[in-house]
């Protein structure tokens, strides 16, 4: 269709019990499309995010057949995660400014991702306006959770024993300095046995002070040589 066409609908109206029937008839003119909105999109501060971070969506329409800034585009803002900042809600939506703009706020912190590999999230965004073709265009992020630093400290109460003591070590998990609950520790020794598994192996998960304690039994220990 190259140029404005014109369009009559007819509405037939009937009533219950009656044998009325009202006609009615609505012109309509269908102007052809004129172009296409194109949309250019800066993402700040990136597609790759930790937990937390916020990524500021700011979009500018174009008119693909002028190449100017088009105003009044309304731009819908879908996440299949998060929310938007000014709706609180996954999808958000409002038309572009006189400079053709808009600006979406895409909010991370509910986000549970994997804790080793993150996770892929798409953002998808409708531009529609009448008399120009439809734009969707998908934007693709990669949110990770935050770099944690575990530590591992072992300790001893005893540094020097006797053949036949036993040693009870403390071993100690923190992550980002704080105790960590519920980690695998597994521990073995050259000789002798711990008291808990009653072999040279012990494994076992650390309590809510991120504490592990083991007890290393000697009792049964042959030394060969006077060096310990």
């Amino acid at each position: 269709m190259d140029d404005p066409t014109n369009y009559t609908i007819i509405g037939t109206i009937t009533y219950a019990g009656s044998t009325e029937i009202e006609v009615v008839e609505v012109n309509v003119t269908v102007n052809p499309v004129e172009g296409q909105i194109t949309l250019e999109i800066v993402v700040t501060p990136g597609y790759d995010l930790t937990v937390g971070d916020v990524a500021t969506i700011e979009v500018t329409a174009i008119n693909s057949s002028s190449t100017l800034a088009e105003q009044d585009v309304l731009i819908e803002f879908y996440c299949d995660d998060g929310n938007f900042t000014e709706s609180g809600l996954d999808t958000f939506e409002d038309v572009t400014d006189a400079q053709g703009k808009i600006t979406a706020h895409w909010e991370t912190d509910t986000l549970i991702p994997s804790i080793f590999t993150g996770r892929n999230y798409s953002i998808t965004l409708t531009a529609r306006k009448i008399g120009l073709l439809t734009n969707i265009t998908v934007l693709d992020f990669k949110v990770s959770n935050p770099v944690s630093v575990l530590d591992v400290s072992i300790t001893s109460d005893q540094t020097t024993i006797t053949l036949g003591d036993t040693v009870n070590i403390t071993v100690t998990v923190t992550l980002d300095s704080v105790a960590y609950q519920d980690a695998l520790v597994e521990i073995s020794a050259q000789s002798g046995i711990f008291s808990q598994s009653g072999n040279d192996t012990f494994s076992g998960y650390t309590d809510s002070q991120g504490k592990l304690v083991a007890t290393w039994n000697t009792t049964e220990m042959v030394m060969i040589g006077p060096d310990p």
